[in-house]
C-alpha cells in the first residue's frame, strides 16, 4: 500500500473507531435506561459486541502502528453528549419517540461499522497485514446486531407515534 494510501486507512480506522465510542455510550446509556427488561438486557449483549468489535479495531491500530485520533476521540465524545439534548423526551415529547431515535441512530452505526468490514475483507485481498482479521466473523455479528436493533425499532414504531401495534 502506499504511503497516501496507509493515510487514507488510519483516517478511516480512526473514524470508525470514534463512532464506535459513541455507539458502545450510547449503547450503555439505553441499556442502564432499560435494565430488568427484555430490552435491557439485548442492549447489554449489544454493548458487550460493541466492545469486543472496538477492541478489534484497536488491535488493529496498534498493530499498523496507526495512532488513534484523540481530537476525533474528543469531538465524537462532544457530539453523543450533544446528541443527547436533540434526544431529550422534553424535546422529542416522549420517552418511546425518543428511545425509537436512539435505536435508529445504534442501527445507522452497526451499519456503518458492516460496511467496514466489508471494505476490510475487501482489502484483505491486496494487503497482507489485515490476513489475519476474521472478516467473516465480524460481518456476521454486524449483520446481526443491526437486525436486532431493526425487529427493536420497528415494534417500538407505533409506540413512538401513539398507535397500538398491530397483533
Amino acid at each position: 500500500m502506499t504511503a497516501q494510501g496507509d493515510q487514507h486507512l488510519a483516517s478511516y480506522l480512526t473514524d470508525h473507531l470514534a463512532g464506535s465510542t459513541a455507539g458502545l455510550n450510547l449503547a450503555r446509556q439505553i441499556g442502564d435506561e432499560s435494565e430488568g427488561t427484555p430490552l435491557g438486557e439485548f442492549m447489554a449483549g449489544l454493548a458487550a459486541d460493541i466492545e469486543a468489535d472496538r477492541k478489534v479495531l484497536e488491535d488493529l491500530l496498534e498493530g499498523l502502528a496507526i495512532d488513534r485520533s484523540p481530537l476525533k476521540q474528543a469531538a465524537t465524545w462532544t457530539a453523543e453528549k450533544l446528541s443527547r439534548l436533540r434526544f431529550n423526551r422534553l424535546t422529542l415529547g416522549s420517552r418511546e419517540l425518543e428511545l425509537l431515535m436512539e435505536l435508529e441512530t445504534l442501527w445507522m452505526g452497526v451499519q456503518g461499522k458492516l460496511s467496514l468490514w466489508e471494505s476490510l475483507d475487501e482489502l484483505k485481498a491486496v494487503d497482507d497485514r489485515l490476513a489475519d482479521l476474521d472478516t467473516a466473523t465480524l460481518i456476521e455479528r454486524a449483520a446481526s446486531q443491526a437486525e436486532g436493533l431493526r425487529v427493536r425499532r420497528r415494534a417500538l414504531a407505533p409506540l413512538a407515534f401513539g398507535t397500538p401495534p398491530t397483533t
